[in-house]
């Protein structure tokens, strides 16, 4: 995703503290990177990071929950970025997810410019595989396909997620937000 939106002088916008693969991603596309510190232990500093976004912020990563903070973004929070960064990617990252019972998929048919990745190594008990999925709008999909190799997933990763997927009982506790 940061390959296919992030160039040379784009900068990314997320927090500090956060998961950090997205600022090595961004750094190796050349990209710029702006972190908005929590001012009050895992509040999400809304108002900061409302303040940060610009022409140059090409795409805004979001954690909820957070790793490693464990803090849940506000939806009101996430449509206010969503609204104000309309000419910027707005990724959710809800790795985690299942685990709280929170999710805003709901959101991407509202808004162009969200994406929302999903592990299914969390979801479906099935770590190691490096195995997700994103939610999005069609043209974002079809954006970042061009930019994936065409052999990004091995065949075994791609075997377990389709049985993971028919087996309704596998992660039954998980089912209502997956």
């Amino acid at each position: 995703i940061i390959q296919t939106y992030i160039e040379k002088g784009d900068t990314l916008l997320t927090l500090d503290v956060s998961f950090d693969m997205p600022v090595i991603y961004t750094q190796i596309q050349g990209g710029e990177i702006t972190k908005v510190p929590y001012k009050e232990k895992w509040k999400f500093p809304i108002d900061d990071f409302l303040n940060r976004i610009n022409e140059n912020t090409k795409m805004i990563m979001l954690t909820s929950p957070n790793s490693p903070t464990g803090d849940i973004i506000a939806e009101e929070h996430i449509e206010k970025i969503l609204q104000k960064a309309q000419n910027s990617a707005v990724v959710i990252d809800e790795t985690y997810a299942s685990y709280c019972g929170i999710t805003h998929t709901h959101l991407s048919d509202k808004y162009e410019n969200l994406i929302i990745i999903k592990s299914m190594s969390k979801d479906f008990a099935i770590a190691g595989l490096r195995l997700g999925y994103i939610i999005s709008k069609a043209e974002n999909i079809s954006n970042i396909r061009k930019i994936v190799a065409p052999y990004s997933v091995n065949s075994i990763a791609a075997t377990a997620g389709v049985i993971s997927l028919q087996d309704k009982n596998h992660c039954q506790p998980f089912q209502a937000i997956v």
